[in-house]
């Protein structure tokens, strides 16, 4: 049994009644070494028992029913699904984001510095989470998602935002031709670009996000103040593995279920 359920960080945005969410980290699981220890996606080279098990723990300390999360295998693509009760199982769909209006699923987004984006209407009974790295933002993965819990009722001015753990604007460095993909087609993305060393400039995914979100009429966003690159003790990073000369790491999981 589990004694002490893996922490999570929350959003105030996401407080309601009807929702239960979490941003989990990386403690708390079964899972051994470069991918101790609530590693959630699966690698060749890690036990899948040991990320079937962390599952059954995030779901636990979510207080969810058993067998009810959904994952997909996330792709960095802008594909959007809409899921219910028949996905749960455990061959996943490609794709990087999900909407749904069944009650007692859990929604969950894989991340190791990208973005984890949570969305609700609970007034209208619709959710969705996103994974958004720089390609699903590029590719308006958030504008497809929205226009998806649209059509399943939700309004813009009751949608919910929270952006959990990511990497930050200051530990995210790119490449020029990357900062001129996005501001030859938008200038005002240029905002969300600062210039770094050697011809490098530092990106801000959670700002690029939140603009487009403010040009699809949501207004109400949450970003938590958590960097995945600087928080080693807390958080599965990407970037922070490759600076640290680690050729593996985990991802953790963000997770968001609707409640009757």
């Amino acid at each position: 049994m589990l004694t002490e359920p893996p922490a999570y960080h929350r959003s105030a945005r996401l407080d309601h009644p009807l929702l239960t969410h979490g941003f989990f980290g990386h403690q708390g699981g079964v899972s051994t070494g470069e991918y101790s220890s609530l590693n959630c996606t699966f690698r060749d080279d890690e036990d899948e028992a040991n990320v079937r098990e962390n599952h059954r723990r995030v779901l636990q300390a979510l207080k969810a029913p058993e067998n009810a999360l959904i994952t997909l295998n996330q792709t960095h693509s802008n594909q959007v699904h809409y899921v219910d009760k028949k996905h749960t199982n455990p061959i996943a769909l490609d794709g990087d984001a999900m909407v749904t209006s069944t009650p007692y699923l859990v929604l969950g987004i894989r991340t190791a510095d990208c973005l984890p984006i949570l969305l609700a209407d609970p007034t209208n009974h619709v959710i969705a989470a996103i994974h958004a790295g720089w390609r699903g933002l590029h590719s308006k993965i958030i504008s497809k998602t929205l226009n998806l819990m649209r059509d399943q009722g939700a309004k813009c001015e009751k949608i919910q935002v929270a952006i959990g753990p990511h990497i930050h604007q200051k530990n995210y460095e790119v490449d020029a031709d990357l900062h001129n993909l996005f501001c030859t087609e938008d200038k005002d993305w240029a905002t969300f670009f600062s210039e770094g060393e050697r011809g490098k400039y530092m990106a801000d995914l959670a700002g690029i996000a939140t603009h487009q979100l403010k040009n699809e009429n949501i207004s109400q966003v949450d970003i938590l103040p958590l960097d995945t690159f600087t928080n080693p003790s807390h958080f599965f990073s990407c970037r922070g593995a490759g600076k640290r000369g680690e050729n593996k790491f985990g991802c953790q999981l963000s997770t968001i279920m609707l409640e009757q």
